[in-house]
């Protein structure tokens, strides 16, 4: 690796390490909006970043299982990111609290078509605010990182690129899809993560009182093998080009970038989380260290995301 794609690395990567907001800086809160999917009202939660000038794109975050739309909306900071880069947030709300991601069990409390819901989602926003619809992308935390996983294998006409944190492909996702369409992926995911574990097996619940108290829920692939499988699939580089993060704060985690090169920007890269627990990186810790492992604070997870989804087609 040549010194100068790692400087140009450390420089990408380096715009991803704002954390909170500057003093004094508030975000307007999102407004809740209804949709009707299948004689049923499926609510989401829309934030469209102030003074727009044209047409925005739009990043759908999914929660994670036994989560709320508002939950996820103050975890991750994404409001913030989309104000200081120019894009409407959209937060879907799982039924039940959970989405049918296709891969768990945590369908059976909401067979509902989720993918029709997000796919009626971004028209209902595109009919109500100045969104394109040619720069739609999503990404999630855990249940609804494997939710992401799904619009990546079955609605890539829709969405152009897809960010997971805290979550694998589950193996019941690649047996029904062994060869998907080629979408630029991002996973970011902790080593010591205990709900969805990083080198691949029985994903369960956080063990704290809750909806998922220590419960299993299906099996996943390792990190390795997950991004093997978008590899074969992106046909990208079997050899990624990696950079550490600067290690910035003392919260007992380092980070690993790592970029497999695909043709035509279908990249796959990983951020890996050496210490870091089932927790989106720059946000909150919503659980105890104990339930859930460290939250890195060396980078932001959602500012890295719009990274990755400004440099693969979410701006000009």
């Amino acid at each position: 690796m040549t010194v100068l794609f790692k400087l140009i690395c450390l420089l990408f990567i380096s715009l991803s390490f704002c954390i909170t907001p500057a003093h004094g800086q508030l975000q307007k809160a999102a407004v809740e909006k209804v949709v009707n999917v299948d004689g049923e009202q499926r609510t989401y939660l829309l934030h469209m970043a102030p003074q727009q000038n044209g047409l925005l794109p739009l990043v759908v975050v999914l929660h994670g299982g036994g989560g709320k739309a508002a939950g996820m909306e103050s975890i991750c900071g994404m409001d913030r990111v989309a104000d200081e880069h120019g894009f409407a947030v959209v937060y879907p709300q799982g039924f039940g609290g959970v989405f049918n991601d296709g891969g768990s069990d945590l369908a059976d409390l909401g067979p509902r078509d989720d993918v029709k819901y997000i796919r009626a989602l971004i028209k209902d926003v595109a009919q109500q605010a100045k969104i394109d619809q040619n720069k739609v992308f999503a990404c999630g935390f855990s249940n609804g990182g494997a939710m992401s996983i799904r619009l990546a294998l079955e609605a890539s006409d829709a969405i152009k690129a897809v960010a997971v944190v805290g979550s694998e492909l589950y193996i019941k996702q690649k047996d029904e899809h062994p060869s998907p369409a080629p979408i630029p992926m991002l996973f970011i995911h902790g080593t010591d993560d205990p709900c969805s574990p990083y080198k691949g097996g029985q994903t369960k619940g956080p063990n704290m009182g809750g909806q998922f108290q220590g419960r299993t829920h299906g099996v996943v692939l390792s990190n390795e093998d997950v991004l093997q499988y978008w590899c074969r699939a992106n046909h990208c580089s079997t050899v990624p080009q990696k950079v550490t993060l600067p290690h910035i704060t003392r919260d007992q985690t380092s980070t690993v970038y790592e970029r497999f090169a695909g043709p035509n920007g279908k990249d796959v890269v990983a951020y890996i989380v050496n210490g870091g627990g089932h927790c989106w990186p720059g946000g909150a810790q919503y659980f105890p260290v104990s339930v859930i492992g460290k939250t890195s604070y060396d980078f932001s997870a959602s500012e890295a995301i719009w990274r990755f989804f400004a440099a693969h087609g979410g701006t000009k």
